[in-house]
């Protein structure tokens, strides 16, 4: 509501609360970012979600529906992270760090379709 009154957007009541539950998709109170854009922008067309379903499928080297670090393995090279060359962290720690922007609705370590 803070957001909408700073950039001069005056709403009732019942006027935010239809804003913000058509934003707050998994109904958890909150709009986080991808909530916000999917909400402005829509839904993904035709030809974008063929292009993320061929991403996917080329990550999940398993084949199970889901992208794990171990999967990332084998296509992504995690030497070359400041905190592996300072031994901070091992490659799997690099990958599960990166895994982890995805890992947003289960938290379980691995991506789904649906997170990706």
């Amino acid at each position: 509501m803070w957001g909408l009154k700073e950039n001069g957007h005056t709403l009732s009541p019942s006027e935010f609360e239809r804003i913000f539950k058509y934003f707050d998709k998994n109904n958890d109170g909150k709009i986080n970012y991808d909530e916000f854009l999917r909400g402005v922008r829509g839904a993904m067309n035709a030809r974008r979600s063929a292009l993320v379903d061929q991403v996917f499928a080329k990550l999940d080297k398993t084949g199970d529906g889901k992208v794990t670090v171990d999967d990332l393995l084998s296509v992504y090279d995690g030497s070359f992270h400041p905190k592996f060359k300072s031994g901070e962290m091992t490659q799997k720690d690099v990958l599960s760090e990166y895994l982890a922007q995805w890992d947003g609705v289960h938290k379980d370590g691995s991506v789904s379709r649906a997170e990706f």
